[in-house]
């Protein structure tokens, strides 16, 4: 085998360790984000957070290991939470642990652009555009309003027919 070819097996299988390790940073959060009790889980990513910092640091993929340093940071201030953190936070390392997902599938396959990697990190949603979040918020001031309507006439028709 060449020494060319012995590389990029070694680059992809390096790879292949790290989008595995960044698999298990994203289940890991995922359970923390459905039960915030579960914070002490969280400190156990430090070591797999390093790993993979170091191994983009070999890469020579600064963007990335900086993207990545920015989560372990916010994962260990969730780890060390008193209270639950917004939905925001979460989502917002979800998105980047997300980009840095495709960002190492990209460079399996060649030299990859990071900026376009984590493009969908950044995109914003149109103030327009319908969100299960902003259905919820409309449903549940729709039940407040139908709520008080009904307590304040119980025995009206009106909010019974809304």
């Amino acid at each position: 085998m060449t020494q060319r070819a012995q590389e990029k097996l070694a680059l992809g299988s390096a790879l292949a360790e790290m989008q595995t390790n960044l698999h298990r940073i994203e289940q890991t959060l995922d359970v923390y984000f459905r039960d915030p009790t579960r914070a002490a889980e969280l400190s156990a990513l430090d070591p797999v957070i390093h790993q993979v910092s170091g191994a983009l640091a070999l890469l020579g993929e600064e963007e990335a290991q900086g993207a990545l340093e920015r989560c372990a940071e916010r994962i260990r201030a969730f780890a060390g939470a008193t209270a639950r953190p917004a939905l925001e936070e979460f989502e917002a390392v979800a998105q980047i642990l997300s980009g840095l997902g495709f960002y190492l599938d990209a460079l399996r396959h060649g030299k990859a652009d990071f900026a376009a990697a984590m493009r969908p990190v950044g995109a914003q949603q149109s103030p327009t555009a319908p969100s299960v979040e902003r259905e919820l918020k409309q449903k549940r001031r729709d039940s407040q309003a139908l709520y008080e309507a009904l307590r304040e006439a119980p025995q009206s028709e009106e909010p019974k027919a809304r």
